[in-house]
């Protein structure tokens, strides 16, 4: 699954986050699913435990952390830590077109990688982030959202507005489209600085029966007027194995 975000308003410049699920042998030799993460921008990518609790497991290549040097490289720095650096397209004499930097990894990204200064590169981070034997107690399903959701909702409210419309599915949608559509909403709400805003759900399918029991134990404490996260809890195990 990838996460693929075009930035229309810079130079051949996009973010991108994508999850490849293996099917492999643990250490032990055992049957798992392995979850492997490659992330270049800003966004983010959450994983819903049993509980409803999210867990980041890709980070965004904030531009605040190469202050120094982008400031070296030739970026005017705001004191907010935005970055803006002037470029020449195609055509023009001189640089006169200011370009926003949205994160320090991008795919292209012409107008930030004319310095040979210049901290901004393309290189993803890769790495191996779970190993599942696809049993009770493991994490439900991954969301992935754009910088712009991360920047007004914080990380369990993403999850909770996720899990509310998951749960309701009130416009009879897959769950996972609602959630995703769901979380958009909510961010819109709140009025983001940029209107870019993107989010993509991913079930894992062999968790569908605990994912089932969490979106009804969320249901009953809604019912009887319970707010609040969950205590966590050992989960039961159901007998289920994906691989036998």
């Amino acid at each position: 699954r990838v996460l693929f975000r075009s930035m229309k308003s810079l130079t051949d410049g996009a973010e991108v986050v994508s999850a490849l699920f293996v099917h492999a042998l643990n250490a032990s030799g055992q049957p798992c699913v392995q979850l492997w993460t490659a992330n270049l921008g800003a966004c983010i990518a959450l994983l819903c435990n049993t509980d409803g609790q999210p867990a980041r497991i890709c980070e965004p290549f904030a531009v605040a952390k190469e202050r120094a040097r982008l400031t070296e490289a030739g970026f005017n720095v705001g004191d907010d830590g935005d970055a803006e650096v002037a470029f020449a397209e195609v055509g023009e004499h001189k640089p006169t077109s200011m370009f926003k930097l949205p994160a320090t990894r991008l795919l292209g990204g012409r107008p930030f990688k004319t310095s040979k200064k210049s901290p901004v590169h393309s290189r993803p981070d890769i790495k191996k982030v779970r190993e599942w034997r696809c049993v009770a107690g493991e994490e439900l399903f991954v969301l992935v959202v754009s910088s712009e959701v991360a920047s007004v909702l914080s990380d369990q409210d993403i999850m909770n507005a996720a899990l509310d419309a998951w749960g309701s599915n009130a416009e009879g949608l897959e769950g996972w489209e609602a959630a995703s559509k769901a979380v958009v909403r909510t961010a819109q709400a709140h009025g983001p600085q940029n209107p870019t805003l993107a989010c993509m759900a991913v079930q894992f399918w062999w968790q569908e029966k605990p994912l089932q029991r969490l979106l009804a134990r969320r249901r009953d404490r809604k019912q009887s007027g319970v707010t609040g996260p969950e205590t966590a809890k050992k989960p039961a195990d159901d007998g289920f194995d994906m691989f036998s």
